[in-house]
């Protein structure tokens, strides 16, 4: 049954060239609703290496990758394309095989596409605390460009085997994956400091030694993702499809350091989902975000993805922008509220003990106008002012020289919801 289906999009596939339209604008295949082979008709190659590379600790690591596809006997397509897929795990955990990624990966293969699960290089420790080294992380991410880059020159190589369409090529990324192939697909060396290249080569240099080939995806879907810079956006011109939540606050919806840390170390910017969208909507590019409001770093489910993903791959294949700029979703929990209860908390303030110039970092579940109190010992208000706050996260400088030495209790919230934070001013 499963053979003649596909003899009968074989007929369709001739019919389509024949009247001038994209070889892969078919029915019935690449698209959301487009469940076309059975699990049972993948072949699944697991654990191809595609390459050697030094990791932080010095050692090798052998490189290796997933490929997902249908099995050629029941798919005469000469060529077919490609998703090429990283994992997130904030370059200190994460893996190819995953739950999600194999999930992914079977439900895009059944649609047609083959889908190459990939495992790049990790080495950034302790990336959940802001006393990270932001150095380590900047060569973690730049180790994963070059891996990002030498799976794809695999890939191309490998191309015949798995009848690999080259020019009809999809990334799809998680978190701190999907920052590593925007930049596998926009950055140069010259954006970073020299000591990268100096130290770990070029970004086209690492993994293997097939040539050099340009990584130039027909479409990027990301999930909470973000990037160093919004000008190299410029640089090439593909649609994108973003998907992040409104209260993620690992990497910022908006822009900001990731983990939203400012102290003790300020982490590396981040330009998230919203402000990419914006960038490509003032140059015209074809794009949408996918906006989860209330949402965290979980950003949407894994269906979600698929049928958004599909849609929009295949809309891309067809020669369409298929989707709107914009899709915003109310989440029915708003993360940010379930991890800050009603109120907006203090999470951090430094330093402390302090001679009276602080930084404070706040998260919450909503915009507010808030009342900031500095309370001292007998309950007296020394200090107080209000201020706005943006949620899920800000960060304030706020300067109690003068105020005697002593232990005080700092309050920011509204009418009688506060949170609090013990402060010491010292000589």
């Amino acid at each position: 049954m499963m053979v003649r289906l596909v003899n009968v999009l074989v007929l369709v596939l001739l019919s389509a060239i024949a009247h001038g339209q994209s070889s892969y604008c078919l029915p019935d295949r690449f698209g959301a609703n487009d469940t076309l082979f059975e699990k049972s008709d993948l072949v699944l190659d697991f654990d191809r290496e595609y390459g050697q590379a030094t990791n932080w600790l010095g050692e090798t690591d052998t490189l290796r990758l997933d490929v997902y596809a249908p099995r050629n006997e029941l798919d005469t397509l000469a060529q077919r394309p490609l998703i090429i897929y990283l994992h997130g795990g904030g370059f200190r955990a994460g893996s190819k095989s995953t739950q999600k990624g194999r999930y992914w990966a079977e439900s895009f293969a059944r649609r047609g596409y083959v889908f190459a699960a990939v495992d790049y290089r990790l080495g950034w420790p302790f990336a959940d605390s802001c006393s990270a080294d932001t150095a380590q992380y900047m060569r973690a991410l730049w180790r994963a460009v070059q891996d990002t880059r030498a799976a794809w020159r695999w890939l191309a190589d490998e191309a015949p085997n798995y009848r690999i369409d080259t020019g009809a090529v999809f990334f799809l990324g998680t978190s701190a994956g999907s920052a590593a192939g925007l930049l596998a697909v926009y950055a140069r060396e010259t954006d970073f400091g020299p000591y990268l290249f100096n130290e770990l080569g070029a970004l086209d240099a690492g993994g293997n030694t097939l040539p050099r080939r340009a990584f130039r995806p027909k479409g990027m879907i990301t999930k909470s993702g973000g990037t160093e810079g919004l000008y190299a956006l410029e640089r090439y011109d593909a649609p994108h499809l973003l998907f992040h939540g409104t209260c993620d606050l690992t990497v910022p919806y908006q822009d900001g350091p990731l983990f939203y840390c400012y102290a003790p170390n300020r982490f590396v910017n981040s330009f998230g989902s919203a402000s990419i969208a914006e960038a490509l909507r003032e140059a015209g590019r074809c794009h949408t975000l996918y906006s989860n409001i209330g949402q965290g770093h979980g950003a949407v489910d894994d269906d979600t993805v698929v049928v958004y993903g599909a849609t929009f791959a295949k809309g891309i294949l067809c020669e369409t922008c298929p989707l709107p700029e914009r899709l915003d979703r109310q989440s029915k929990l708003n993360v940010c509220s379930d991890r800050s209860g009603i109120v907006t908390q203090v999470e951090w303030v430094y330093p402390n003990p302090t001679q009276g110039l602080v930084q404070v970092i706040l998260s919450g579940p909503r915009d507010d106008r808030l009342r900031i109190e500095l309370v001292d010992r007998i309950g007296r208000i020394v200090r107080s002012e209000e201020r706005d706050f943006t949620a899920p996260v800000a960060s304030w400088t706020l300067d109690y020289r003068g105020i005697s030495p002593g232990m005080y209790l700092l309050k920011a919230g509204v009418f009688n919801r506060f949170s609090s934070h013990r402060i010491l001013l010292v000589p």
